[in-house]
Formats: C-alpha cells, structure tokens, sequence
C-alpha cells in the first residue's frame, strides 16, 4: 500500500519541478527587432575590447569570435519562431562560453570582459525558463573559474571565485525578479489591452443602444455608433458639446430639476448618477427635429483612485414602446367592447381572495354572470364546480395557467373554462384571469363526428369488399381485411408499400387510376386490374376511387374481385368469335379475319387465298345416326383441317357441314395443294360411327386473293360457286379459279345444261318457285301436346337440294335476302291459316334475317298477308335470328312495337350463339327466347351445357318471356329441360321437319281422335 502511493507522490512532484524549470517567465516570445540592440552590444564590447591590442589575434580569441557569431545566429533563428523550442537558449548558453574563451585568450580578470555575462542573463531574464537560468548561472561561473581551473593556477582562481558567485547569484537570484516584473507588467498590460477593447466593442458593437459619455461639466467625450443612428448627429459633431443643450428638451429638463431641487443642466445628471436612481423616461430630440421618447440610465465614471471624471448615459429609444402602450389602452377598451358582445364567451377577473373583480362577455349575461363582480367564487359557481375551479384558480395566482370543463347548473350547457395568470401582473400578487367559452354545439357536433367516425370505421373494416386508403404517392397508409384476404397478403406487408408494386412491372393502371381521381375524372378513376398473390394465382380486381372529402392528400380506392365476372366475360367473348361445338373460329370471327387480310392486301399487296369446303353426304350420318354421331364428327373433321394447315392460317365454321380456310401467304399452286390436301385428309380420317360416317368427303372451292379491290362477298361468292362446281363433278373433289380468271369454270357444264350459281339459283328460286317451306313441330312441355310449328325454308330437293347453312349466308351477303324473307311471310301465312282451322291456338313461327328487321315493305307484306287470309296476328311468331347483324336498330325497334300492336309475337332465335343476344335481348321487346341448339343437344350429359339452359331459362322468365329449345334429339335431354323450367321444345325427338300436308294430316290426328 506505502510503494502503492507513494509513487504518484513522488511522480507530481518531479513535473512541478519540471514545469518550474522549463516554463517561460513571461509568456513573450522575442522578436528579430529585440535581437537587434542585443548583438549590437555583445559585437561593440567585443570591438572595444579586442580593438586596442595590435597584436595578432590568438587562435582561442578567433575560436571565441566564431561561437560568438554562432551565438548570434542562434538568438536570431530563436526570435523567428514562433514557438519555444530548444534552440530558444542555446544562443545565451553559446555567450557565456564565448566570454570565457576571451577571458582565457585575453589575459583572465584584466582583460575586462567578465563584465559580458550579464547581457546573456538578462536576455534570459527576458526570454528564458528559470531552467535557462539555472544552466546560465553554471556556465558563468565557469566562464571566471574554467581558464583558471584548467591551467591549474591556484592563484587565478582564487581571485576569480568571487565574480563567478556574484553572476551566479545574479542569474539565479536577481534574474528571476526581473521575470516577475516582467510578467506582471506584461500581465497588466494584457488586461488593459483586453478592457480597451471591450470597451471598443461595446461602443461600436451597441447599435441599438445610445451611448454617451462626458466629463463633469457635462461636455461629450464619446459618442457611440448607436447614438449616432439614434440622434442622427455624427461623434465628430456632438463630441465637446454640453449634452444638456444639444439632445435633451429645455422644458424636460428643468421640469426634472425642480423636482430634485437643482439647477437645470448636467447637474440633474450628476443627481441622479450619484443616487444611483433607476432608469426613467426621457425626451431626445434628434438632429432632425424629430423628438423621440428614451430610457435613460446615468452612471458616474471615476479613476482607480476614486476622482469623478465624468459621466455615461444609456438610453434605449422606447417611442415604439410608448405608442405601443397608447395603442394597448385602446385594444384594451375595445377588448371589453369585444368581450360584451360575444354570446358564448364569458370573462372574470379574480384577485388572491378568489373575489371576482371583473366579469363581462355575453356568455357571462347569458349564464347570470353579468352581476358576479365582488362575490366570491363559492357564490358564483355551483359547488361542484367551485371546487374545480378553485385549484386552478390558485395555480393561476402562483403563475401556472390550466384548463377545465365544467357544466352550467342552470343551462345545462357545456364550457370549455382557461385558467390563467392575468397578463401584466406578477406571480406573487397578481390575478386570475377565467376566460369561459361555450362548446356544447362543439362538443355535440364532435360526439356526432365520433359516432360517425366509428360508423364508417365499421363500415371500412366489415366491409365484404377490398378497401384501401392511400396517399397521392400511391403508397398504401390503411387497409381493411378484405383487402388482405382477396390480395392473399397481411396487414403488415401491404401499409407502407406502394400499391403499384402488387402489379406488372409496367403496369399504368394505378398511376392512371390516382390521376383520374384527383383530377375528378369519374371514367378515369375507374379501372380493371390484374394481381398475381403470393400463392400465384391471378385476382382479377375492378377499382374505384375518389379522393377523400376533408383529406385531400388520401385517395380511397375500392377492390370488387371480379374473377368470376373476368373468366365469364372471357368465356363470352371466345364464344363470340368460335363455334361452340368445334372450337374453331365462327361465321363473325372468319369475316372479321377476312376483312382484316383484305385491308393488309389493299396496304402491302395482294397475297394468301381462301377455301370453303362443304361435307359430303353429311345429312345421311344426321339422319341415320342421330345429331350427336354428326357433331361427334364435325369436332373430328375440324382437327382434321386444323391440322392440314399452317398455325398462321385461320380455319372456321360458318355453320352446319360447311368451313372455311383463309390462307394468309401462298400462291396459286400453294392453294391447289392445300386444297387436294383438305380433301384427301377428310377422305383418309376414320371414325368407330360406321360406314355413314366413313362416307363422308368435302368438296372445296378455293380462290386466290388477286387483286387489291376484291370485296369479301365477292371472294365468298366466287368460292362458294367453286365449291358447288366441286360437288357437281362428283364430290370429294375441289376447283381454284386460275389465274385471271372473271368467273369461276363450270365444270362438267355443257351448252344444254349449264351449272348455275348459288345466286343465279336463288333468283331462280324467287322467279319459278323453286323455295319450298317444311314443318317442325313445337311442343308445349307443361300441356304436353303440339301447340305450333316452326316454317323452315328449303332450297331444292334430292341430290339438287342446299343447305340452308349455305345458301342464307348467301343470300345474307346480297340483298336477295329481303326478297327471300318476303317470300317466307307470303307463303307461311296461307299454312298458318290451314294450321288453325285444325288447331284453333295453332302458332306458327317464321325466321327473318336481321337485314329485314325495319324494312317497311316487308312489314306492309306481313300486315297485307295477315288481312288478305283472315288469320289472326297473334298466330303468327317472328324470329330475328341472333347471329344476324340488324341494321338499324332504332328502326328494328320500331318494326317490332308496330307489329306487336297489331298482336303478333317475336322470338329471339339462337340465343346466346353471338355476343349480342343480351343487346338485342334489352333493345327489342321479345315474347320468346329460343335456346340455341349447341347448349342443348349435351345438355342431359354436360353440366357446362346444362348450366347455360338454366340461365338463359332464368333470364327469359325474370324478363317475362318463354323460353324455347331448339334440337331436343332425347327423351332425357326433354327430361332435363322439363326439370330446368323450360315452356317449349323442338327437335327430332319432338318430331322431323315434314311437308305442310304430311304435317297437317299429323296435326289433325289427334283432333280426330
């Protein structure tokens, strides 16, 4: 323990010692100039000294002259730095041994040079450490005592032992003194420089402070910069003029004399500086004229010893101060006018005593306040509330403000109360100020703004649907849980990331969606959007947003999963443009196509060819084995074809046994060898349907696209004349229009018997009577009898007969159609008047084209037609087939009211075969809606085809019409129909389309019997 502490002892006294030695004397640093007088003097003694002695210099007295020039560098070096370092003695040291080398070459004590040690040590005294001086003390005495003690002569140094102590004792006892002085002086020195310069600063720094000092008479010695902005006098002209005349007011001035009873002038300040009376007010006047109101504080100015020497002022200019009291006085009596007219505001005023001493404010009138001045806060307010306020009240008093609620006894009114020390009074003997506001329309309207709030918050977090509110920058601030549970992320995950981010990389839609939001756009704020979960499926979102009322920095958007909606609307629009049973492209989808190559063509060039092929033998595989053994064969056979071409190229069914193929690039020669291809890989395709299917071959009529002005319907016309020339030379065959070529070649024609074309046929049909109509029975499925027939349009018969599936698409393209329709009314009425003299209910139901839908001759014949045979309007039942475009829909609109106003009915044929059977459906006013037979003839089998008929039965039914099937070819498929609510049915099962005797001799079987 003793070494443990002794150690650190012993440690701090060594660094005191050491400071001590080492630590300059004065601080000073010497200078170049300071060096000057001192080498003078060391090289003027050293002349003087070595100047009378003619003789040679020894070689000790020129080594002396060489350290002292050493010396002298050293000094010189030392005063350039600018710190000490070790050079800083070395110099003095050098002297001292230059002296005693000359002592030594020049004789000892006569030589007089001893006397030279004191410059070092006084340049030591000045410069040095108490250590320099220690080392300076031993290198004089040697300079007395080294020639002596090196010679060895006893003599000599006892002679020189004297002076060598007195320098000793003079660097290390008389030196430092002189230190002392030095460094007190130097001390003084810094301390008056410091003041000085205070005192400058203070001057010149106080700009908003006038600063004026005089001597005793009252004369002005400075005169600050602030004063000088103050009074607009410069210091050149107020210094040496009497204050009291140049800046201060006459009759101020002798007014305040008079009250301290002395003569008017500098002897009021004296008075007051020698009181040491506290600041008051004062009027300047400026040089200007201009009198400005200050705050005047004078003090006396006295010396060290204690002698007056004069005066200083310090005023701080208060005009604003003053007007700003005059102006508070008067927002002080307004204030109180003020308060008296606010109603719902009540003031008062309470001392330490808690007496009311004050009490205004309508809010005070209104609450029986007005009177309360001088009673106690106890009679004023009810207990209850007294005792709330008293508390405050007393903090209030102490300097601490607070604030209260309370309820008035009498009104029942709710007041938000402030408690508050009373401005302008001190916290030890102030009052109380109670400013009371009325907020019971504020606190009822936050209760409602609350309940409101936890309305719509319930709203927000029960709500089935995806809610986000989100910030300008699209970042999500709030989610709801359904929004986490339709996105498939947590809370956490979604708040603070940017809703874009769920989506595509590219994706626009939120950006668009923020964008039509805030700029109001209603159509913009909506949008459809994918999202991919985390799981990796697909939600399919519709947005809507609106930026929040009240929060014009939030955005709230609406999530609806539209999924299902997507998927169907996906499913709506393949069956828009692909046949149902075959999954190739449709009628609508191939004229689309067509027309699309056809405006490339009239763009780039004329390129590609098309083909229609037609089934042979086909109706023989319906009749023999059923129309299910025929679609089974269509869906093979359009592989088949599907396959023989190019991905690129487009392959479709326009309806029943007929498709078409439009080859997007190829020549004459790539269309014959497609064409042959067709037909052999029909031709090859086997089936387990038996020998009817097997049979079947296609004939095909291909034409290649030439020129940049073909039309569709001239192309279609022109292949569809092949096609036939392919079957009239023998089927399973084809034909190209060559090169060139005006006019399909008729092959197998003679002179005498010319193959026609579908339109020549048809117009042959209208000229001769070539059309003929057939019979399909219509079965009420709740009464279970035949109640009406549909009237089917045939074109030839045998081996000549074509399909309707061929020859009205035709007919569709030109304006036969409308003559065709005509010719339909003129002659299915007159059967429709044979069928109700059986059948008195009997209804007949006859196809139009949607062409023919609005045209007034049409509708004249059907009306003249009805009158001519005395039938019954409400007999007859239009069909607009679905598939078919209405031209003019206003107009079709029209034919129908009218003719429905004269009682015939209208069907909607096909539905749901195109995309606008809900159009039509919400335009016309329809009394039936027929099923289209493609969701039918599986629908006992195939819930996708069954779930459709249960639709389309109950969208009939919600609109208040019927609903018809058409190609009921079972027992169990009527079964089915029956249990999904449909009214009526057709198909084989029901009975085969028949002649009109055939049928009417049916019909009048059961009336017989």
């Amino acid at each position: 323990m003793t070494t443990g502490t002794t150690r650190p002892r012993k440690h701090a006294v060594v660094v005191r010692v050491a400071s001590t030695f080492t630590r300059a004397a004065t601080g000073a640093r010497p200078t170049e100039q300071d060096v000057v007088p001192f080498a003078v003097l060391l090289l003027g003694a050293a002349g003087a000294i070595l100047a009378p002695s003619r003789q040679q210099l020894s070689p000790q007295a020129g080594s002396a002259l060489a350290v002292l020039g050493i010396a002298l560098v050293a000094i010189w070096v030392a005063a350039r730095g600018r710190r000490r370092t070790w050079v800083d003695p070395v110099g003095p040291w050098l002297v001292l041994l230059c002296v005693g080398l000359l002592r030594d070459a020049l004789g000892g004590a006569v030589s007089g040079v001893g006397s030279l040690v004191g410059v070092p040590i006084v340049w030591l005294a000045l410069f040095g450490t108490f250590g320099d001086l220690a080392v300076a003390a031993l290198l004089a005495a040697l300079a007395f005592l080294g020639p002596a003690l090196l010679a060895g002569d006893a003599r000599d140094a006892g002679l020189e032992w004297r002076p060598a102590l007195v320098w000793a004792g003079v660097a290390l006892l008389a030196a430092p003194v002189v230190q002392s002085v030095v460094r007190r002086f130097a001390r003084e020195s810094t301390t008056e420089r410091e003041a000085a310069a205070q005192l400058r600063g203070i001057m010149g720094g106080a700009t908003l402070t006038s600063i004026i000092a005089t001597d005793p008479q009252g004369r002005i010695t400075d005169f600050n910069l602030g004063a000088e902005q103050m009074l607009r006098y410069t210091a050149v002209e107020a210094v040496g003029r009497p204050v009291h005349e140049l800046i201060h007011d006459a009759e101020e001035l002798a007014a305040a004399a008079g009250q301290l009873g002395v003569a008017p002038g500098i002897e009021v300040f004296a008075t007051l500086a020698e009181h040491q009376m506290p600041s008051r007010e004062w009027t300047y006047i400026r040089r200007d004229g201009r009198r400005i109101s200050v705050r005047l504080a004078v003090t006396e100015i006295r010396s060290d010893d204690g002698d007056l020497v004069g005066y200083l002022g310090v005023a701080v200019d208060t005009t604003a101060a003053v007007e700003l009291r005059r102006e508070l006085k008067e927002a002080q009596a307004l204030w109180r006018l003020s308060m008296d007219h606010l109603p719902d505001t009540s003031v008062l005023v309470l001392d330490r005593t808690l007496e009311v001493s004050l009490s205004t404010g309508g809010g005070a009138r209104r609450q029986g306040l007005a009177h309360a001045a001088g009673r106690q806060v106890d009679e004023v307010f009810s207990p209850r509330n007294a005792a709330l306020l008293q508390p405050l009240i007393e903090a209030a008093i102490e300097g601490r403000e607070g604030v209260v609620e309370l309820t008035a006894v009498e009104t029942g009114d709710e007041h938000e109360v402030w408690v508050s020390p009373l401005p302008g009074t001190s916290t030890t003997s102030g009052a109380a100020l109670i400013m009371a506001r009325d907020v019971s329309r504020d606190r009822a309207r936050e209760r409602e703004l609350r309940a409101s709030h936890d309305r719509v918050q319930r709203l927000f977090v029960d709500a089935p649907h995806g809610i986000a509110v989100l910030g300008r920058d699209g970042v999500i601030r709030q989610v709801n849980p359904s929004l986490c549970v339709l996105l498939g992320r947590d809370e956490d995950d979604l708040v603070g990331m940017p809703l874009a981010g769920l989506g595509a990389a590219q994706d626009e839609t939120v950006a668009e969606l923020l964008a039509g939001a805030t700029d109001g756009d209603a159509a913009a704020g909506r949008a459809d959007w994918t999202v991919v979960t985390p799981a990796g499926g697909q939600v399919h979102l519709s947005l809507s947003s609106t930026v929040l009322a009240g929060a014009e920095d939030e955005v709230l958007v609406n999530f609806a999963d539209v999924s299902e909606r997507f998927v169907y609307e996906q499913q709506l629009a393949h069956l828009a443009d692909h046949d149902v049973l075959t999954g190739l492209a449709n009628r609508r989808k191939f004229s689309a196509e067509l027309d699309r190559h056809l405006a490339y063509c009239r763009r780039y060039g004329a390129r590609g060819a098309l083909l229609l092929i037609d089934l042979d033998h086909f109706k023989e595989v319906n009749d023999t084995l059923g129309h299910g053994a025929g679609d089974e064969l269509l869906v093979g056979l359009a592989g088949v074809l599907r396959r023989s071409v190019r991905a690129s190229d487009v392959v479709a069914r326009l309806g029943g046994d007929e498709f078409a193929v439009l080859l997007i690039e190829t020549d004459l020669a790539g269309t014959e060898l497609v064409a042959a291809n067709l037909v052999a890989a029909v031709r090859a395709h086997e089936t387990t349907l038996g020998p009817a299917a097997d049979a079947v071959t296609a004939s095909v009529g291909a034409v290649v696209i030439e020129g940049d002005s073909q039309s569709a319907e001239e192309l279609m016309s022109s292949a569809d004349a092949l096609m036939y020339q392919a079957k009239n030379t023998g089927r399973d065959g084809w034909a190209v229009l060559p090169t060139g070529a005006e006019c399909p070649p008729e092959a197998g024609a003679t002179a005498d018997a010319p193959v026609l074309t579908l339109t020549e046929r048809l117009e042959q049909a209208l000229a001769e009577g070539g059309f003929r109509l057939q019979l399909q029975p219509i079965w009420d499925v709740r009464a279970g009898r035949v109640i009406g027939a549909e009237a089917l349009l045939r074109l030839g018969a045998g081996d000549t007969a074509v399909s309707p599936a061929q020859f009205l698409p035709h007919a569709e393209l030109s304006d036969l159609i409308l003559d065709v329709d005509r010719w339909v009314v003129e002659h299915a009425v007159p059967l429709l008047a044979r069928c109700r003299a059986v059948q008195p209910d009997f209804e007949l139901a006859v196809n139009l084209s949607g062409r023919s839908v609005g045209d007034a001759v049409l509708e004249r014949v059907v009306l003249d037609t009805l009158d001519q045979h005395g039938v019954d309007p409400s007999g007859l039942v239009l069909e607009v087939t679905e598939t078919a475009a209405v031209a003019d829909l206003e107009a079709a609109r029209g034919f129908v009211e009218r003719l429905s106003a004269e009682g015939c009915r209208f069907a909607l044929d096909d539905f749901g075969a195109g995309f606008g059977s809900f159009h039509y459906l919400k335009n016309l006013p329809f009394d039936y809606v027929k099923i289209d037979g493609e969701f039918v003839t599986a629908c006992d089998v195939n819930a996708t085809d069954r779930a459709i008929v249960s639709s389309v039965v109950a969208i009939a039914h919600r609109l208040g019409k019927q609903a018809v099937a058409e190609f009921v070819g079972s027992p169990e498929i009527l079964h089915v129909l029956e249990a999904e609510g449909v009214d009526f049915a057709q198909g084989h099962h029901i009975g085969r389309p028949a002649d009109p005797d055939a049928f009417l001799e049916a019909l009048a079987e059961p009336a017989r019997a």
